[in-house]
């Protein structure tokens, strides 16, 4: 190692990376080798870390970044030192402990590309570094996050759809980067929800301060963030407002959507007519079914932005679900004014899900059958 140490950095380019994974698994046996190596194999990453290249597929420009950084050797050293995040840090003895945040401070403030993937890892883990280091978060994570650069985009589009779980402290201090990741992020799926469930947190967050508080958003502030966001991200919210709901274990939940999901839903959802799309129809009518004895409420104040469905095989698993029984049992003719808006006569499709949910219409209140809007639905329900 001494040999290679007396190497100038720029012609160990081709054996940094294979060096990086020697120290990785080096420091699973024997954690003092990062104190000796980490510095020099930091400056070789520097010396020729490769830029980053442009997204591909649907995931989104946080995903692409990284996926790049775990996987290059900035981004395993900046991994290395993440890891060190834990109750005993400031147990350290002093000397160490300094060293450390030097670290810390050498690789966040690095302007070359090996700087941006070790941002990438620590944003990831936000959280982490806040609680132990927050100065670093406010000295270089907000000004990196706040830039007007294809990497901050990409850093943002990390921020709400990729990194890990973060509470309404960091929330709080990054609260422009995560309204403005909001509006921008393209990914979809599981990283579209995330992305939805930063947004949704800060409004619930508001729910227990007093209306001038400092920390509270600006009126209209989320539903404007919700608006510009993509319609991938409204039907993402209003998924991830269903599962919240019908998860929750503190309050029934008929209480909770009184209480909580009801001012979440009318603060933050658009009321114009563009930005409803049939991507969140039935997560919106999910949500609904989700509360319980107040059911018909929900339904009142989701109906408006429930649009048709028009497929071929539209999904109604969600009214067929045992959960959702109890319900449907106690509020059947809201259960078919439900699925009537789903799928009115104008639309198309047949389902296996819809005829389980006409039966349980029908087992609660058999006048319903004679229902002209039941009878076009048993036209759509697929029986075998």
């Amino acid at each position: 190692m001494e040999a290679l140490q007396a190497v100038p950095d720029q012609d160990l380019a081709e054996f940094t990376h294979p060096l990086v994974d020697l120290l990785v698994y080096g420091a699973q046996v024997q954690p003092v080798i990062v104190d000796d190596l980490w510095d020099w194999l930091w400056r070789c990453a520097a010396a020729h870390e490769r830029a980053i290249g442009e997204p591909q597929g649907e995931e989104g420009a946080g995903y692409h970044l990284i996926s790049q950084a775990i996987n290059s050797a900035s981004g395993k050293l900046a991994r290395l030192m993440v890891n060190r995040l834990r109750p005993q840090w400031h147990e350290q003895p002093a000397k160490q402990l300094a060293r450390a945040v030097r670290r810390f401070e050498l690789m966040l403030s690095n302007a070359t590309n090996a700087g941006v993937m070790a941002r990438a890892v620590t944003i990831e883990f936000v959280a982490w570094l806040d609680a132990y280091l927050p100065e670093l978060v406010d000295r270089h994570l907000v000004p990196a996050l706040n830039d007007e650069t294809s990497t901050a985009f990409a850093l943002r589009s990390l921020l709400v759809g990729i990194a890990r779980g973060y509470g309404p402290g960091v929330r709080r201090k990054l609260r422009e980067p995560i309204l403005r990741g909001v509006r921008e992020f393209t990914g979809k799926g599981g990283a579209a929800e995330n992305a939805a469930a930063r947004l949704l947190s800060m409004a619930f967050d508001d729910l227990g301060r007093p209306s001038d508080h400092e920390d509270r958003l600006q009126p209209g502030i989320a539903r404007a963030t919700l608006t510009a966001a993509s319609a991938e991200i409204r039907a993402a919210a209003a998924e991830v407002l269903s599962d919240w709901l019908a998860a929750g274990k503190d309050k029934p939940s008929h209480d909770a959507w009184r209480t909580d999901f009801s001012p979440v839903f009318r603060s933050i959802w658009p009321a114009d007519r563009g930005s409803q799309t049939s991507k969140a129809s039935v997560s919106l009518a999910k949500l609904a079914l989700s509360a319980g004895s107040a059911f018909p409420e929900a339904l009142a104040t989701v109906r408006p932005y429930i649009v048709p469905l028009d497929q071929d095989w539209p999904n109604f698993f969600f009214a067929s679900r045992d959960e959702v029984k109890p319900t449907i049992a106690a509020h059947p003719r809201e259960a078919l004014t439900l699925l009537w808006l789903l799928a009115t006569q104008a639309t198309r499709g047949q389902s296996n899900d819809l005829a389980k949910a006409l039966d349980a219409i029908a087992a609660a209140d058999a006048t319903l059958v004679r229902d002209r809007r039941f009878q076009l639905l048993e036209t759509r329900a697929m029986r075998f």
